[in-house]
């Protein structure tokens, strides 16, 4: 029979088995952001069911978007990059835009048309709340600043005669409404982190095609997408990690990499050559996305 353990043995034991405890536990942490994307949940909370509201309706009734497709060409570069000198010079051009914006005839237009406006009014007050705010480094070096939320995040606006906050628009107008995922490629709380600006406005016309080139964008550019066949890695931006049910939602096999092979060819070709590439998730950038912030 083996003699029974010293104390010093047990106490070594106990020590032993806390330290593997501790590693476990921090380990479980690292990765639970992972397991809670798989289980479709976007910052801690149930994951929405995206639906389509609305139905094409009639392509003569438009609303006309090209006073912001003019403050936006004269203020953000090729690449999405602001000038917010530019952008304070014509606050009073964005406020106008904004007072259209409250009155538009939303039951009237089609869903395209809704869609471009509702993105387009997440835009102009995004970047207005920067100007308001200017000078400013990060969205989360302000008083009260907080991950994830825009500036602002529950100040009420007017958008189509309906009074809502800046999150509300994002999480209840536009996700939840259309069942197009591609919307994060265009959604930005003001932050280096979320989709390019474009320098021109989202039009129902071109919608499908200006979401399309938002994708492609995001796809291509190592901040965001960050794909290395060998050694098989796939960084991506943690909006794929937030709002991974989103894009599940849209994937035939029901999965984020599903949707990323649909989108991306290089992603497809690895997985049908290699299998599921390993996935991490870039660094959020919160700075502000003004033209002194471009890489050098």
């Amino acid at each position: 029979m083996d003699p029974a353990p010293t104390h010093s043995q047990s106490s070594r034991r106990y020590r032993n088995l806390a330290l593997v405890g501790l590693v476990a536990g921090l380990a479980l942490l690292s990765v639970w952001p992972m397991v809670d994307a798989t289980m479709g949940r976007a910052f801690g909370g149930d994951a929405p069911t995206l639906r389509e509201l609305y139905a094409p309706g009639d392509p003569s009734v438009v609303f006309d978007h090209s006073a912001w497709s003019e403050v936006l060409a004269r203020a953000v570069d090729e690449d999405g990059y602001v000038s917010f000198g530019e952008l304070a010079d014509r606050r009073s051009a964005i406020e106008t835009y904004l007072g259209r914006i409250a009155e538009a005839p939303f039951d009237a237009l089609g869903r395209d048309e809704k869609l471009a406006l509702l993105l387009n009014a997440h835009a102009a007050i995004s970047l207005a709340a920067i100007v308001d705010a200017w000078p400013l480094e990060s969205i989360q070096a302000r008083p009260g600043g907080a991950t994830g939320e825009s500036l602002g995040a529950d100040e009420e606006h007017v958008v189509a005669g309906r009074r809502l906050t800046h999150r509300e628009l994002a999480n209840e107008w536009i996700r939840t409404s259309f069942v197009e995922p591609r919307t994060h490629f265009a959604l930005n709380p003001g932050a280096l982190g979320g989709a390019p600006f474009r320098r021109e406005a989202y039009t129902g016309a071109e919608l499908d095609a200006q979401l399309a080139d938002q994708q492609r964008r995001m796809l291509d550019d190592p901040r965001f997408c960050d794909f290395r066949a060998d050694p098989g890695l796939l960084r991506l931006t943690q909006v794929f990690l937030w709002f991974a049910s989103d894009f599940q939602q849209v994937a035939t096999d029901g999965t984020l990499i599903g949707f990323l092979r649909s989108a991306e060819p290089r992603i497809d070709a690895f997985c049908a050559e290699r299998g599921t590439p390993r996935v991490t998730w870039l660094e959020h950038d919160w700075r502000v996305p003004d033209r002194r912030n471009r890489p050098r």
